[in-house]
């Protein structure tokens, strides 16, 4: 079931700075250019961020904050029922030096880095739509948008659906595995967001095998698919009470792409 949203006053909506539109059967995915897509990608992350991550009651709303007013928000539409079934929030560094991931991470030492930047937040795809397909798709809109802007790195946090550090063994396992832990860019965790005694459970997931797979949580498909790509976790994760989860901070330089996943997305 979809949200319908009530007619009241809202704030102003995320503007559009970038247009274009990339179809595959029934979906299409653009930048949001009407209310309507704006409004309907709002209710969405809702759905997901309130009502399945913290369990909030009331069927209806919207998810906006401060940081959606320099955003352009990514859509994708299922264009048989003419609805927003995925989104993305993207931010960039030469539109504003506001970006969510800086209310939890101190991002001095990578925001000193030369090129545009693209924070992407607040992903979400409907429970009926979480396949390769929707993915697929959204990336291919990242892809277009990073071309059209001239963006080299993509960040921002990739979430862990737990707040229990015990759990995490295993997918630390496979990111020291990967070499996708990187610390030179300076970049720290706000002290409000730290875990406590982090680097003593790092210490015991660097030199204690890992447990058995059922007790442990694996990479999620999403930081998998940017773990894949080529990108890096580069602070030590935050644990964000409000959301349930814990947070990584992510950075994907465009100049270190893997090829395959530059053939993939870009549709060249």
């Amino acid at each position: 079931m979809f949200a319908t949203v009530r007619k009241k006053r809202f704030l102003p909506l995320p503007k559009q700075t970038v247009q274009f539109d990339i179809s595959r059967q029934h979906f299409t995915v653009r930048v949001a250019h009407t209310r309507r897509d704006k409004m309907q990608a709002l209710a969405l992350r809702y759905q997901v961020f309130h009502r399945e991550f913290i369990g909030r009651q009331f069927p209806i709303g919207i998810d906006k904050d401060r940081y959606d007013k320099e955003a352009d928000l990514l859509v994708l539409v299922d264009n048989r029922i003419h609805r927003v079934v995925g989104c993305y929030r993207l931010i960039r560094s030469d539109v504003t030096d506001q970006f969510y991931s800086a209310s939890e991470f101190n991002l001095g030492g990578f925001l000193e880095l030369t090129g545009v930047k693209l924070e992407l937040s607040r992903a979400c795809v409907h429970k009926n739509y979480r396949s390769g397909t929707a993915i697929h798709l959204l990336w291919r809109g990242i892809a277009k948008y990073m071309e059209l802007t001239n963006a080299r790195y993509l960040f921002g946090c990739s979430s862990v659906l737990t707040t229990d550090i015990s759990t995490l063994h295993g997918l630390y396992a496979d990111l020291i595995q990967k070499k996708a832990l990187n610390e030179s860019l300076a970049v720290s965790t706000r002290e409000e967001y730290k875990i406590d005694d982090f680097h003593l459970w790092l210490d015991r997931f660097r030199n204690q095998p890992a447990p058995s797979a059922d007790s442990q949580l694996s990479v999620p498909p999403l930081m998998r698919s940017y773990l894949k790509a080529g990108a890096l976790i580069c602070a030590e994760p935050a644990l964000d009470r409000k959301y349930n989860c814990i947070d990584f901070f992510t950075v994907m330089d465009l100049n270190g792409l893997s090829q395959v996943y530059e053939k993939k997305y870009s549709g060249k």
